[in-house]
């Protein structure tokens, strides 16, 4: 045995604590290093999945409201006929503008026809309003010309984010 070595129960001296040996090279032992491959392309592949989701429900507002638009309806096609107004139209009307503003909300890339829709629907809101509180005193006139401009002014700014030849809701 040498001096400052100490026995080792298998009959080779052990090196002496402070003497650090390194390992000879050869393959890598132990664990994997770096990056799971499996995880990450399920994230990859769930964040693709949901960018053609969210683009996906935004081509299918646009069209839906764009293609309204280039029929030569309007968006007076979602507020119905207003010619002669009956009891169950305001009820319509608010239909009609709980689904004009659903396609608005599914406008995520939209901003100038999302705000012209949901502006739109306003609209017609202020619209079912005015029909319901008709009294037939003729006193509510003056708010029917001030809600026809404004239905127009928004008719024209879906037309305009649709790439759509600009008449408004009269056509003119």
């Amino acid at each position: 045995m040498q001096p400052g070595s100490y026995p080792s129960p298998y009959g080779n001296p052990a090196p002496p604590p402070w003497l650090v040996q390194p390992e000879p090279p050869g393959p890598a032992r132990g664990g994997r290093r770096g990056v799971r491959k499996g995880p990450f392309i399920g994230v990859i592949a769930a964040v693709a999945l949901l960018g053609t989701g969210v683009f996906g429900v935004n081509a299918f507002a646009r069209h839906t409201i764009c293609s309204s638009l280039s029929e030569g309806t309007s968006l007076h096609h979602f507020a119905g006929d207003a010619d002669e107004p009956r009891a169950g139209d305001v009820v319509k009307l608010r239909e009609a503008s709980d689904e004009l503003r659903g396609y608005g909300h599914m406008l995520l890339f939209d901003g100038e026809l999302k705000s012209a829709v949901n502006g739109f629907a306003g609209d017609i809101d202020r619209l079912a309003d005015l029909m319901g509180e008709n009294d037939g005193t003729g006193s509510g006139f003056s708010g029917l010309v001030t809600l026809a401009k404004s239905m127009d002014t928004h008719a024209r700014q879906a037309q305009q984010a649709c790439d759509l030849p600009v008449t408004g809701v009269f056509n003119g």
